[in-house]
């Protein structure tokens, strides 16, 4: 065939090459004649086949679908294989998605299906960008029925059924999630699938039933709906499940396919059960996996939430025994460990050794950012506390330029997992934090991110001013609110009031945020405590809100699922604001009075329980008496320090509820081992006041308390108030020392 250029710089067809995108040194001859018949011809047939593709193009989608849908699936309607560009051409090659002839006829690339022609043409960023669609593609639902009409047109096999969904995939990688009405249209194609596979695994081969697993975990990751559907189909997988455990597929299964298989299914989402215990206990006590076997093993464990610990005991004692980790990357360390943590499994002498090889010289240097983030994310999760490795992780995270690859997930993560563990690294939470505050990287933080950042900042004590106010601006965004969930919510506000940040607004944000969609009823003992906690140590009377709250913690008994710490925590914060719900307080009051959580009380929660009853003058006398049993417990008393104990003696006095037997033995105790010494003046005025209410006079106790006020410059130290209280008390427990009545009033 000659070269023909009809105009300059139009690319010209080669004979050498099927590709209009290139030809070297193209060869140009001069325009043929009228008179020259042939030049007649090459028009004649140039026009007739554009007026074929207006045809077709003109056709209605529902037309040419239906043409397509009849024509033979593997069939090729071919009009031309070389021809000029611009001239477009209709028919089905492989799976008919768009077009007759192969990429390189100088067709528009079809952003939906990537074709491999075999003029070597690269894929385009049509391809890689789905967005634009024209009508008569067709559609993932389309193309599946195809696949499955194929299926059936031959006898079931391995082969017969995998081919089919491995061409599909292939030539429709970039297809779009399906939406809509075609992803309710996708479901029972995907079902179809199911029970047409399911009667033929049991025939399967080892390497048959492996490569059905490898599409079907293609296929969860090709569309949402496949993965979704999965779950509906126990057949299918109990099958295979069967069909692996035979013992004749089993004892055939190599190592990579055995780690494929698990992963396989746990990427799925679909849990494995005896098989995956059955192919794993043969991994572990079978010859050495590679680095990258163990991780695929562990992460589709993981995955498939199958916390077998002794399957997974064999595994890491595989790993450690074997040296498997030494054979691991940057990313298997991160998977691995990232495993054992998610299913809540600490092996010591795994995480010691996947600590070591990330210590290896310059092997951290190879950790991307979601590597690090994992491994600490993992550390943390299961509270191993490995300095040496922590620190090393650090350093690595403040080189130069390598936080600028972390994404929020991943400076959030890290954050977190150095508060879990109680790290305070400044040099790296300084790093994150600007890192956070880069420009409009915190507008890229999910609702669970922001609270998680603000936890993190506030469990380390670290106050930065600039991220926490960032923080603020991005909450507050129209909207933003609405993604918080109960523990968010929590974790914000105790974040916050923990800081010592008192910003009304966001608190009030808050506050109408936890009132909306009946979130109330998701918060947990601790998310309920400590919201109501952070709102009485910020000051923030809000009465609506407390009183939400209150109704919630005594709602259907949701009282008794608190632990102490929570009771403690929620009693002192509505005694801190002023706020008296009867409701509440006798709910408190029955949960303390319970025979297993008398027990529990420390010292500092016992102070807590009676002076919230005693701020708002709740009286209850057996919750009294029973503090006062607990409280006299041998050696109870030697818990105290001093301001607990000078509180417990201000409330049963402001209660005046008299216990003789529970205030001689507090007595005692004051007068003890120098603690009076330890008595600031606020404490000295608590314990007098509170003898003095209670009418309990011990000539020793107050003989001392006067002597201690008295100690050089002790005095001075006292407030106006304070000296006046105490004045009171001394005269109402009939002291006579006329020069220390004198001294405090004449100083106050």
């Amino acid at each position: 065939m000659e070269h023909i250029s009809m105009n300059e710089g139009i690319p010209t067809l080669c004979t050498h090459q099927r590709s209009y995108y290139s030809c070297e040194q193209p060869v140009r001859h001069p325009l043929p004649t009228f008179q020259d018949s042939w030049y007649w011809l090459g028009v004649l047939a140039l026009v007739g086949i554009g007026l074929g593709a207006f045809v077709w193009h003109s056709v209605p989608s529902q037309t040419s679908e239906a043409l397509i849908a009849s024509a033979p699936l593997w069939g090729s309607v071919v009009v031309s294989n070389q021809r000029p560009i611009g001239v477009g051409s209709r028919g089905i090659t492989g799976w008919g998605l768009g077009g007759g002839t192969s990429r390189d006829n100088g067709m528009t690339p079809n952003p939906l299906w990537a074709y491999r022609g075999s003029g070597g043409v690269k894929e385009t960023p049509r391809e890689r960008n789905p967005g634009k669609q024209r009508r008569d593609r067709p559609s993932k639902v389309q193309v599946l029925r195809w696949a499955l009409k194929e299926m059936q047109q031959q006898p079931l096999s391995g082969d017969s059924i995998c081919a089919p969904l491995e061409k599909m995939l292939r030539r429709n990688r970039f297809a779009p999630q399906a939406q809509g009405r075609a992803r309710q249209d996708l479901q029972p194609e995907v079902a179809r699938l199911c029970e047409l596979v399911t009667p033929a695994v049991h025939q399967f081969s080892a390497q048959e039933v492996c490569r059905l697993v490898d599409v079907l975990t293609e296929l969860s990751d090709w569309d949402s709906v496949f993965r979704q559907s999965y779950r509906g189909q126990p057949q299918l997988f109990g099958a295979i499940e069967r069909r692996i455990v035979d013992p004749a597929i089993l004892n055939s299964l190599k190592k990579a396919q055995g780690s494929r298989l698990i992963w396989g299914f746990g990427k799925m989402g679909v849990a494995l059960g005896d098989a995956a215990r059955e192919v794993g206990n043969r991994l572990a006590n079978g010859d050495q996996l590679t680095g990258r076997q163990l991780a695929k093993v562990t992460l589709g464990l993981a995955k498939a939430q199958i916390r077998d610990l002794a399957l997974l005991g064999a595994l890491a004692d595989h790993a450690v025994r074997l040296d498997v980790i030494s054979d691991c990357d940057a990313q298997g360390i991160a998977n691995i460990a990232w495993s054992y943590a998610k299913l809540g499994i600490n092996n010591q002498a795994l995480m010691m050794a996947l600590a070591d090889r990330a210590m290896q010289p310059g092997f951290l240097s190879t950790f991307a950012a979601q590597n690090v983030a994992n491994t600490v994310w993992a550390y943390a999760r299961l509270g191993v506390k490995d300095q040496a490795l922590l620190a090393a992780v650090a350093e690595q995270i403040v080189q130069e330029g390598f936080l600028s690859t972390f994404a929020p997930q991943n400076v959030v993560n890290t954050a977190w997992a150095y508060a879990k563990l109680g790290v305070k690294n400044e040099a790296l939470m300084a790093a994150l934090a600007d890192r956070a505050m880069q420009d409009n990287f915190l507008s890229r933080f999910k609702p669970q991110e922001v609270a998680n950042t603000a936890w993190a900042y506030a469990r380390l004590g670290i106050l930065r001013e600039e991220l926490m106010a960032g923080l603020i601006v991005h909450i507050m965004q129209d909207g933003f609110l609405s993604g918080f969930q109960a523990k968010d919510i929590a974790q914000t506000a105790w974040a916050y009031a923990t800081l010592g940040i008192r910003n009304k607004a966001l608190m009030e944000a808050l506050a109408e945020r936890t009132m909306q969609d009946n979130l109330l009823s998701m918060f947990t003992p601790q998310n309920l405590a400590n919201t109501a906690w952070a709102y009485a140590t910020l000051d923030i009377r809000d009465e609506e809100f407390m009183n939400m709250v209150a109704d919630r913690a005594v709602h259907n008994g949701f009282l008794y699922s608190f632990n102490e710490q929570d009771v403690a925590n929620i009693a002192w914060a509505y005694a801190n604001l002023g706020l008296k719900d009867e409701r509440l307080m006798l709910g408190i009051a029955e949960w303390t009075m319970q025979e297993s959580s008398l027990p529990k009380l420390n010292a500092q929660k016992v102070a807590n329980t009676v002076v919230a009853f005693a701020k708002l003058g709740v009286r209850n006398e057996g919750l009294m008496a029973a503090l006062a049993g607990v409280i006299l417990q041998p050696g109870f008393l030697s818990m105290f320090k001093a301001q607990s104990l000078a509180n417990v003696v201000w409330a049963y006095g402001r209660l005046r509820a008299v216990d003789e037997v529970l205030m001689v033995a507090i007595a005692k105790r004051v007068m003890q081992d120098g603690f009076l010494s330890t008595f600031n003046s606020q404490d000295i005025a608590s314990v007098a006041v509170g003898y003095a209410r209670l009418g309990v006079t011990n000539d020793d106790l107050t003989k001392a308390l006067a002597e201690r006020t008295m100690q050089d410059g002790f005095l001075d130290t006292f407030t106006p108030k304070e000296k006046s209280d105490l004045s009171w008390a001394f005269l109402k427990l009939g002291v006579k020392d006329k020069a220390l009545i004198a001294a405090l009033r004449t100083r106050t």
